[in-house]
């Protein structure tokens, strides 16, 4: 009869074992969380300082794009800082953001890039808040498809 305190050791470790893999696992999604909502905040005051009023395809971009590991952020960031303060450089601005959640997405789309930037930027707000809301839970087919017409 041994065996049931052995048994009942074993059961408990592991169960600690559990809790402190689940307390490391939730303390580094609470890092990364962090570190995206920063991410968020830099860009929103970064484009709202170099842009005025943040429209809403560019509202619709900081989420996702916030996601981005730090060193493609920082790059996002150089490559917004020299775009020109008008409505073309919004436009850029625009396809800049839109072509890291691409990108981000599905690695690098070759030729397809252009044309599915393209036809991102060009929903609607709405459309456009609604399909990057929805991104996280889209097959690469079904994004694709509601991408390329």
């Amino acid at each position: 009869m041994a065996i049931a305190p052995l048994f009942r050791e074993q059961l408990e470790a592991a169960k600690l074992q559990g809790r402190d893999e689940g307390r490391e696992e939730g303390i580094e999604q609470g890092i990364e969380q962090g570190r995206q909502e920063g991410q968020r905040l830099i860009l929103a005051n970064f484009l709202r300082g170099r842009f005025g009023e943040l429209d809403v395809p560019l509202t619709a971009f900081l989420v996702p794009v916030s996601a981005l590991p730090a060193s493609e952020f920082s790059l996002l960031l150089l490559k917004l800082s020299v775009l020109t303060v008008d409505e073309q450089g919004i436009e850029q601005a625009r396809r800049l953001l839109a072509e890291n959640v691409l990108k981000m997405r599905f690695g690098e789309l070759g030729e397809r890039l252009n044309d599915l930037v393209s036809n991102l930027v060009a929903l609607s707000g709405e459309e456009l808040g609604l399909l990057l809301e929805q991104l996280p839970q889209l097959s690469d087919e079904e994004l694709l498809a509601r991408l390329s017409n």
